[in-house]
């Protein structure tokens, strides 16, 4: 072949292969349509990330179709709700939504695939090569696997980063105007407070901690104060009504003998007040809540109305294992029997440990799995993943969201692929190292069979402190990659902190505590914004808890021979809620640290969760107690009460005397027997006697031993 051809061909070829693609021209018109201001917003997000990439001009004109970058709404398409159509071709972009929320998804969706820009945090954004950009064309229709999709984390209270992440869901605080500016698109509204104690305290109207569902009179008067509370609310916006029940295991009698009888009565509730609400409020969708006793659906019961869907909790889960795996597989024949009565539900799933924040979590691939498992399910319509929402900065916090937030709009995406991508993005040098942490971490767990629940302790098996050491090792090879950069070395320490959180809990080896009680606190001082380190409780608590040197606890002798974790569980008092109560070294404690109340309190200042402590089951209670005498006590005083006790809602209620108590150890008390599958208890708690004689009450630890 001659010399010539080749090289005409070598010439050639970079001009072919350029051809046909579209190029940023150096004054960019992007058009917006008209007088829009979240349009215009979305236009500015644009042009703020692309000038600095094409390092060309930009001008926003108004409904422009000659304009280099068109933004267009279109509701009356093809498009499904929140989806979009991006056309790039040689002459220009279009990128075509269905609503104004769309419109920042497309927006950052583009950013992302095609100019290489990453959201992984609302501080933090991967930035890409600066160069000029060259497009191939392309014909691309996004649209999201699940109509409502919210990650109730803290740092997406943030709506921008919610944006980014593809999200659309607002509960709770989120509704307020602080967490919702003006500029940016509106999301969907959930209004969650339409609890029954809040639509009608009056005590006549209840019966064992609920309302009378199946009372007529009881659902005439709550629509008129759902009415009532409907007239503060825009008429015009479609937003969610969520319909809770008491936050108790419990039901009226009234109701029925069985939860399936009583969430008859629950289902008949909701249905009338959707119904005699429908024509004044017709923009707004209302949420039963199946949660706890209203989970499993009646065996006959009429469809919902169409104003009328299902919000299903899997609050009782094995959140290591997938919805369909054996240990659940009870919440999930639940969840697909809704499927005759809705074929619209939104099901409210967990994605941290309510127990502990910051403690290592690997839930990440039962989770995806779940995902895609629910994508499937014709009648499951959104998702809303309960995390951390109290602080920023629990474990994996950031990752969760861009990781799940993906997963909602395209369940088939490769998880292990995307976490990779997030890691070598968010960590730099360190990227490959934290990668593999987070599969060895995940790997143990599934090793050891470790169930996690919504309140796992950090003393489970996969936090033994051989493979803490394993998987600090591995961080360790990644710091030394980061070590003389500022900001990937403070990503790499939120990792850090979520193993020295563990130790400090658990560890009795004096010199590692050290060190993770000094790197630890660091952290801690550098994020000034965390304010709880498990839910209800409060950072104060934990810099108490953690100030003092403990041991590893022996089991009490009501758990001596049996296993830990499954046989008998221990809550020592991190796992707790306190109020008024001070940390102390104490060498007689089982850990050596007790939480203290003064004998002159009266408050249930010592209280353990029991629906999300619990697994599912028959189980003994135990408090582990003493208490200090005022010097000045006599011999009559041991008839006087040394301490109350009791299991909320008035299930057990009781008290020790002094002359029941050692003045000089510990004692195992035992507070009652429940079972959790048929009682509604909520919360064990303990009181000091509000007594002069009593001078301080000490728990060591509460536990629990099964009997089933």
């Amino acid at each position: 072949m001659p010399l010539r051809f080749l090289l005409s061909i070598l010439f050639v070829l970079p001009l072919w292969l350029h051809a046909g693609l579209f190029r940023f021209p150096p004054d960019t018109t992007v058009s917006v349509d008209g007088d829009n201001s979240v349009a215009r917003e979305a236009a500015q997000v644009l042009i703020q990330r692309l000038q600095p990439v094409t390092g060309g001009k930009f001008e926003i004109v108004d409904q422009r179709s000659d304009a280099t970058f068109v933004l267009t709404l279109s509701k009356n398409s093809s498009l499904k709700e929140d989806g979009f159509r991006l056309d790039i071709t040689p002459e220009k972009i279009t990128l075509t939504a269905q609503n104004s929320r769309a419109l920042f998804y497309g927006i950052y969706y583009f950013l992302e695939e095609e100019i290489g820009y990453l959201f992984l945090s609302p501080e933090f954004v991967r930035l890409p090569p600066k160069h000029a950009v060259a497009l191939p064309p392309k014909h691309i229709v996004q649209e999201p696997a699940f109509a409502y999709r919210e990650i109730f984390i803290s740092e997406s209270d943030d709506q921008r980063f919610a944006l980014q992440n593809g999200l659309n869901g607002r509960l709770g605080h989120r509704t307020l105007p602080r967490y919702n500016p003006p500029r940016l698109p509106r999301g969907r509204h959930i209004f969650n407070s339409f609890t029954p104690f809040e639509l009608l305290p009056e005590e006549r109207y209840h019966c064992n901690g609920q309302l009378r569902y199946s009372d007529p009179f009881i659902r005439k008067v709550a629509a008129r104060r759902v009415d009532e509370k409907l007239h503060a609310l825009h008429p015009a916006l479609k937003d969610y009504i969520y319909l809770q029940h008491q936050d108790i295991n419990s039901f009226c009698p009234d109701d029925g003998d069985t939860p399936q009888e009583a969430t008859a009565a629950f289902l008949q509730y909701g249905t009338y007040i959707a119904r005699h609400t429908a024509k004044a409020y017709r923009h707004h969708h209302y949420l039963l809540e199946a949660y706890q006793w209203s989970r499993t659906p009646p065996k006959a019961a009429a469809p919902l109305p169409d104003n009328l869907s299902v919000m299903y909790s899997t609050i009782e889960a094995d959140f290591a294992r997938a919805l369909h795996a054996a240990p659940n597989k009870a919440i999930w024949r639940d969840l697909d029997a809704w499927q005759s009565i809705t074929d619209n539900l939104i099901v409210w799933h967990y994605t941290t440990n309510f127990g502990g924040y910051f403690q290592p979590h690997p839930n990440l691939f039962a989770l995806a799995e779940d995902i895609q498992s629910l994508a499937k399910l014709p009648h499951v319509k959104g998702l809303f993943l309960q995390g951390c929402y109290e602080t920023p900065w629990s474990e994996f916090s950031n990752l969760r969201i861009w990781l799940f937030g993906k997963l909602l709009w395209h369940p088939d995406r490769d998880p292990k692929a995307l976490i990779r991508t997030f890691c070598n993005a968010y960590y730099g040098g360190a990227g490959e190292a934290v990668f593999d942490y987070i599969m060895t971490l995940h790997s143990f767990a599934k090793k050891l069979e470790q169930p996690l629940y919504l309140k796992t302790p950090p003393t489970a098996p996969y936090l033994r402190e051989p493979i803490l050491e394993r998987l600090e090792a591995i961080l360790d090879r990644g710091y030394r990659n980061v070590k003389n950069n500022p900001l990937f070395r403070a990503h790499l320490e939120e990792v850090y902190a979520n193993l020295d959180y563990v130790r400090l809990l658990n560890s009795t080896d004096k010199a590692k505590r050290q060190k993770s009680k000094k790197r630890f606190l660091a952290f801690l001082a550098s994020h000034p914004d965390i304010t709880h380190y498990a839910e209800g409780a409060k950072l104060d608590s934990l810099r108490q808890i953690i100030a003092i040197d403990r041991i590893r606890p022996k089991p009490p002798e009501a758990a001596r021979g049996l296993q830990e974790g499954r046989e008998w569980l221990d809550f020592q008092e991190y796992t707790l809620r306190l109020c008024c109560t001070k940390i102390e070294q104490d060498t007689s404690a089982s850990d050596k640290i007790a939480a203290t109340m003064p004998g002159s309190e009266g408050a249930w200042g010592f209280q353990l969760d029991l629906n999300t402590n619990l697994p599912k089951g028959k189980w003994d209670i135990y408090a582990s107690v003493k208490v200090t005498l005022d010097k000045s006590h006599t011999i009559l005083d041991k008839g006087r009460v040394a301490l109350f006790f009791g299991i909320h809602p008035t299930l057990i209620k009781g008290a020790y005397l002094v002359a029941q108590m050692p003045s000089d150890r510990y004692k195992e008390i035992k507070i009652g027997t429940i079972d959790t599958t048929k009682t509604e208890a909520e919360y064990l708690w303990l009181s000091p006697p509000q007594n002069s004689v009593v001078a301080k009450l000490w728990l060591d630890r509460i536990f629990a031993v099964r009997r089933d």
